[in-house]
């Protein structure tokens, strides 16, 4: 799992532009928080071998203002 708001990880993995990505580790922990269903793992769950990777991107910094109690970026 990608929890870095620069993807770093998700970069390493071969995708090479995780702010265009529709589904990140920003919504799997928005639907966690608040009680929703997940997308589709298809949606993003990215395989390579024996390896599964959750790909992080720039919104991820918005779940950890909101795990610190501070108000989502606009």
């Amino acid at each position: 799992m990608d929890f870095d708001p620069q993807g770093n990880l998700t970069l390493c993995f071969g995708i090479e532009q995780p702010d265009k990505l529709n589904v990140s580790m920003f919504n799997i922990m928005n639907a966690v928080m608040g009680d929703e269903p997940l997308p589709a793992p298809d949606q993003y769950l990215h395989s390579q071998g024996n390896i599964d990777l959750i790909q992080g991107n720039p919104s991820c910094v918005q779940t950890n203002h909101i795990l610190a109690g501070r108000p989502a970026l606009p």
